[in-house]
Parts: C-alpha cells; sequence; structure tokens
C-alpha cells in the first residue's frame, strides 16, 4: 500500500498542467517610478497601477510613497522591478496591470452572446 502512494506522488506531478496567465519582461518600462501615483488610479507605465498603504493606525509604516515601485535596467534579459515593503507592523504594497484590449474583446463577447439570445 505504501509503495502504491508512494508511486503516486512521485508520478502525479508528470500530469498536471498549468497556465501562464501574464508574463511580462518589463521591456518597455523607462527605469524609475512606474506610476506617479499610490491610490490605484491612473495607470502608470504600460497600464501598471500602483496602490501602497501605511495601513490603518495605530501604524508604524511610514514609507508608502511612489519610489516603492521601481522599474530598473538590472533584469535579465530585459528591465526588472522593485516593489518596496512597508517598514513597520502594518502596511500593503499592490501592483497589477489592466489590459484595454482583453477588456473591450470580453464586452465584445457579452454584446454577441446576448445577441444570439
Amino acid at each position: 500500500m505504501m509503495k502504491k502512494l508512494l508511486m503516486i506522488a512521485f508520478v502525479s506531478p508528470i500530469f498536471t498542467f498549468a497556465q501562464s496567465l501574464q508574463a511580462d519582461q518589463f521591456t518597455t518600462l523607462t527605469p524609475g517610478n512606474i506610476s506617479t501615483t499610490i491610490t490605484g488610479t491612473p495607470a502608470g507605465q504600460d497600464n501598471w497601477f500602483t496602490f501602497a498603504s501605511n495601513g490603518a493606525a495605530p501604524t508604524t509604516s511610514t514609507n508608502a510613497a511612489v519610489t516603492n515601485f521601481q522599474a530598473t535596467a538590472t533584469g535579465n534579459p530585459a528591465n526588472g522591478i522593485v516593489i518596496t515593503g512597508p517598514n513597520g507592523d502594518k502596511g500593503s504594497r499592490y501592483m497589477w496591470k489592466m489590459d484595454y484590449q482583453l477588456l473591450g474583446l470580453q464586452e465584445l463577447l457579452v454584446i454577441i452572446l446576448l445577441k444570439l439570445k
């Protein structure tokens, strides 16, 4: 019984599949701040959005700024990004990308599906 479980544990990863949802080499980013704001809008370089917070009071975090999200020229093979975390007990840093072309395609598909009904 144990041999079968051990064999299943080693063989099962061979049959798993993964899907890449986002891949980026940051080649279009200019080194420096990725965005001009930490509020989540408007979009920064290459449609990247950033949000930084020191957290709710009482907090010891004091470093939420646009400099928390930096594009660097030290990536391999292209540019890279550096996200600086909170310097205290609370706070958060988020960076995400919205592809407007993809959103437009989804809206178009919804309209087509509604017309088909």
